[in-house]
């Protein structure tokens, strides 16, 4: 008859090969109107002209954005109009996402304006305009959309002004491996049962 321990070490053999990391990355947007608007007391935000925004035009398509001091618009990177129809990303996904330092001349999982809300699939940078990305003027960090103007790919700020270097925000995948205990509660317990039906005997 085997051991106990023999018993448990084929249990982990068996059960441990199916214990995956699961990515998450379930960011969202949140849609804000004049009748749905920001909260500022509840958020506890006196600025909130650091985030981005996204903000549907006439043709249907997103065109990305930073919102204005007080939360009130969406003021779009293409041309600087306001907009007080937008959507936010919230979500768990969008508070891990990290602002990546590097010449993107590769695929990068970047957050787009006009990505839907759980695509991360690799989007090839020469071909995607609208990826937030982010520069530095003395102390002063400039927010701004990528874009490609002739070969060369530029972070085009809110005031127009543009860099060469820059960081693009991406995502950031957080594996989060399951439970271990109620296996292990379950291999202690068969393991148990059958120490104790070998001595009752």
């Amino acid at each position: 008859m085997m051991s106990v321990a023999k018993i448990a070490f084929l249990s982990l053999f068996f059960i441990v090969p199916y214990l995956k990391a699961e990515e998450k990355t379930a960011w969202y947007w949140q849609s804000f109107d004049p009748e749905n608007s920001l909260d500022s007391s509840r958020d506890v935000i006196d600025d909130f002209s650091s985030l981005v925004c996204r903000t549907r035009v006439e043709d249907g398509s997103w065109l990305a954005g930073m919102l204005n001091k007080d939360g009130s618009q969406c003021i779009t990177l293409e041309d600087g109009s306001g907009h007080d129809h937008f959507q936010l990303p919230m979500g768990e996904g969008f508070k891990g996402f990290e602002w990546q330092s590097q010449t993107p001349t590769y695929p990068v999982n970047a957050m787009r304006a006009s990505s839907e809300p759980n695509n991360t699939q690799l989007y090839e940078l020469n071909h995607q305009t609208q990826v937030w990305c982010q520069f530095q003027v003395n102390s002063l960090l400039i927010p701004g959309v990528l874009l490609k103007v002739e070969q060369a790919i530029l972070c085009q700020g809110l005031n127009q002004q543009s860099s060469e270097h820059y960081q693009i925000a991406t995502y950031q995948h957080k594996a989060e491996w399951p439970e271990l205990i109620p296996y292990m509660v379950m291999i202690s317990s068969a393991g148990f049962v059958i120490f104790m039906a070998k001595y009752i005997r």
